[in-house]
């Protein structure tokens, strides 16, 4: 079923009301005109005779194209005349469209052909493709020459707006003379139809509140066309549970009922809440609602949904601030709407809301707004949230008209680079020459809170920064150990370092990028007693019985220490050679016999 636009009722005393009539629908596609120049002024008439005309005119952007079901041609005398009208495509001569010289349709004629809009109809088949130049071609069959038949023409260039968009109808109609087909300064009247598609909408809100009634606009009714016509009308399918519909201040009773855009345009539907509508609900009611391109409704029903109307508050929900920020300097500022008539009240929640303060403010135009600032100074290495971590959430409530908006809102405190790093650890060793351990350990820390151990860059310098390598660990807890190391175990008799005196100085150094920190370190190399070395002299070669003399003052002592001496006979253990007996075998130089009788064995 559809309604038939435009009837209307009037009672006494009262505004006049649409009043729908229903008919059935009718099996076939429903037909549309998608273009026209029919309603346009500056009208004359046109004599056809035996002369053929054309009218240019080119199709809108719809993707799948057009099925085309008719043409319309607006005459003011049919005269005794017959006509023949024909869809020819369109081809260019230096760039100028021109009718093809064969036809794509030729349209069939109405039973009898008589005065205004004349349909000639399409063949089943018929379709035209987007943004694409045709032509109708209107050619003369037998005529009386003293009564023939009149096309109205106009000279605008404008197309009426029942069309759909961008379809568009030439401003010139072309006569055709001899083989070539000439302009004029005016355009036949036509009117081109095809297939409709039924547009589609959307479910739509719009918030008022219990001491204001809400006019509706076209724009607060969602609208889509394939064919990209216009909204002409809404149906109102269904009424409001609470609160009333009205046109021209005539509340609606009875559904369904159109509206035409002009009647949304101007403000005449209404909404008119229930005066008892003060309890907190964010809903007033339903009602239901299709939309027309004019040809069809809307094939289902949408829902319109009144919302009671209460506060809003918007503004930043996430807000990063430095350390220490001032308790004077806002942190965040909240619009505030609230409806009219109503005072808003408003709170600040969760779990860090008492480290905030919330100021109201309403500017000069009227505006209201929260101004929220911190309620003392944020440190950075003592947070004060409730988990510790520099993140602190609140959330803004604003109350009026029984309803309620909040906004959650974190606000991140950052961390200044206030502290130098340190270096701690061990500044005075004393180390055993010729030793390979670690030196000594130290910790790389920084105060600030966002220093993590990524940031330091470590670094050894002094007299004897050459002697050394630092071996760094980087730890979970944002601290670096470092491990400092000789490159070669030191020798006590060979110092060294810069000043032979086996004090090496060396400093530890790291840097935040911004800031530095340092340690010196002394290094003292102790001495340890090393082994002397025994030198024995020479091998020698007596005659038995000659006297011999050891020496050995060859032998030294690394630290120059003085020596002791005890000396052996390691041959007789051998095997080899006989025992003889040393004199002063604790001096540098004992003596002995060279024995005379050799071992038999020798």
């Amino acid at each position: 079923m559809r309604s038939v636009p435009g009837l209307r009722v009037i009672a006494a005393g009262v505004a006049s009301v649409a009043l729908p009539l229903f008919l059935p629908a009718p099996a076939h596609a429903v037909e549309a005109t998608f273009v026209s120049n029919d309603g346009q002024s500056s009208d004359f008439e046109v004599n056809i005779g035996n002369r053929k005309y054309a009218q240019g005119f080119e199709t809108g952007d719809t993707s799948g194209g057009y099925d085309l079901t008719s043409v319309e041609v607006n005459l003011s005398d049919a005269g005794d005349q017959d006509l023949t009208v024909q869809v020819r495509e369109a081809r260019f001569i230096s760039g100028v469209p021109a009718p093809a010289t064969s036809a794509l349709y030729t349209l069939t004629p109405p039973t009898t052909l008589g005065t205004g809009l004349q349909k000639f109809t399409a063949p089943g088949n018929a379709t035209l493709d987007p943004n694409t130049e045709y032509f109708v071609v209107v050619a003369p069959g037998s005529f009386d020459p003293t009564d023939v038949a009149k096309w109205r023409a106009t000279h605008s260039s404008a197309e009426d707006d029942s069309g759909a968009r961008d379809w568009r109808i030439h401003s010139r109609r072309l006569v055709l003379i001899g083989n070539d087909w000439e302009d004029t300064s005016s355009a036949h009247k036509i009117r081109i139809n095809a297939e409709n598609t039924a547009p589609t909408s959307g479910d739509a809100e719009v918030a008022t509140h219990k001491n204001e009634n809400y006019g509706f606009a076209k724009n607060d009714f969602e609208f889509d066309d394939d064919d990209d016509h216009r909204l002409d009308h809404i149906s109102i399918t269904s009424l409001p549970g609470k609160g009333t519909l009205s046109l021209y201040t005539v509340d609606i009773t009875v559904t369904p009922l159109e509206v035409t855009v002009a009647e949304l345009d101007e403000g005449k539907l209404r909404y008119n809440p229930p005066t008892d509508a003060s309890t907190p609900n964010d809903i007033f009611t339903t009602f239901e609602f299709k939309v027309s391109d004019g040809y069809e409704d809307s094939a289902s029903a949408y829902t319109f949904t009144m919302k009671n109307e209460g506060p809003t508050i918007v503004g930043p929900d996430e807000i990063s601030v430095e350390e220490r920020t001032s308790t004077s300097q806002e942190i965040g500022s909240y619009p505030i709407t609230v409806p009219s008539g109503y005072v808003a009240t408003w709170e600040v929640s969760s779990n860090d809301a008492d480290d905030f303060s919330v100021l109201h403010t309403t500017s000069a135009g009227g505006q209201q707004a929260l101004s929220v600032a911190f309620e003392n100074k944020p440190d950075a290495e003592e947070p004060d949230d409730d988990d510790a971590d520099n993140v602190y959430e609140f959330r803004l409530e604003v109350t009026a008209n029984s309803l309620t908006d909040s906004l959650d809102v974190t606000v991140t405190v950052t961390d200044r680079n206030e502290y130098d790093p340190t270096v701690t650890g061990s500044a005075e060793i004393d180390y055993a020459e010729n030793g390979t351990d670690v030196i000594g350990t130290y910790t790389i820390d920084d105060r600030d809170f966002s220093a993590v151990a990524q940031d330091f860059v470590l670094d050894l310098t002094g007299d004897d920064a050459d002697k050394f390598t630092l071996e760094r660990t980087d730890n979970d807890d944002g601290t670096v150990t470092a491990e400092l190391n000789f490159n070669a175990p030191p020798d006590y008799e060979a110092p060294g370092d810069s000043d032979s005196d086996n004090d090496y100085e060396v400093t530890v150094s790291v840097s935040d990028g911004s800031k530095t920190g340092d340690l010196d370190i002394i290094v003292t190399v102790t001495d340890q007693n090393d082994a002397p070395t025994a030198d024995a002299g020479a091998d020698q070669t007596v005659a038995e019985g000659a006297a011999v003399t050891l020496d050995g003052s060859a032998s030294s002592d690394p630290e120059g220490a003085d020596l002791t001496y005890a000396w052996t006979q390691t041959a007789p253990d051998s095997g080899l050679g006989s025992a003889v007996t040393l004199s002063d075998a604790t001096t540098a130089s004992p003596g002995f016999t060279a024995p005379t009788e050799l071992l038999e064995n020798l």
